[in-house]
């Protein structure tokens, strides 16, 4: 199972707010290369629902598959090491065994972070955990988002292996989780 990659905010929120904001201070991250287009150099990327090359600043997120045909079996089976929390500064990468601990089980993650002296939990449903999972989220030009709407990407008419996951895009900028 390929590993599933979460910001994880201040006071180890995951949500939806968290995830966009973070996503929009390091779009460059995600970007595809960088292209003039007569205001100097802005990271580009180019959307896979229709192959144009557009500024970032254009595009929408997407969720691949819609966040209301969530279900529990969308995750799979996931074990400790597949998942990874990112800091919302794209400076951290918390793993089970580091200052956060992990694990999800029966639907729900639980984030343990602090001291082993005084620990604080967290506890975020997987239905969050997908909505906000890299894998599942990629950038769309505003046509083709509002086009697909609650589609799912093969509803919408695209092969899976089309969609293009933010959470690729951070493997081939040299992010090492």
């Amino acid at each position: 199972m390929s590993k599933i990659y979460v910001f994880v905010g201040p006071g180890d929120a995951v949500n939806w707010n968290t995830t966009k904001s973070a996503i929009a201070q390091f779009a460059a991250t995600f970007a595809d290369g960088f292209q003039n287009f007569g205001a100097g150099d802005e990271a580009t990327s180019t959307c896979p629902g229709c192959n144009r090359n557009l500024p970032l600043a254009l595009f929408s997120v997407d969720h691949i598959k819609p966040q209301h045909r969530y279900t529990p079996a969308s995750l799979g089976t996931v074990a400790n090491e597949n998942l990874v929390l990112i800091g919302t500064g794209c400076d951290r990468i918390n793993r089970p065994g580091g200052s956060h601990a992990s694990k999800v089980e029966g639907g729900v993650m639980l984030i343990q972070s602090g001291s082993k002296y005084a620990p604080k939990l967290t506890y975020v449903q997987s239905s969050v955990l997908w909505q906000n999972d890299l894998r599942n989220l990629q950038f769309l030009c505003p046509i083709c988002n509002s086009s697909k709407g609650g589609k799912t990407w093969v509803e919408w008419g695209r092969q899976e292996h089309d969609a293009h996951p933010l959470s690729a895009q951070l493997k081939t900028a040299g992010f090492q989780a």
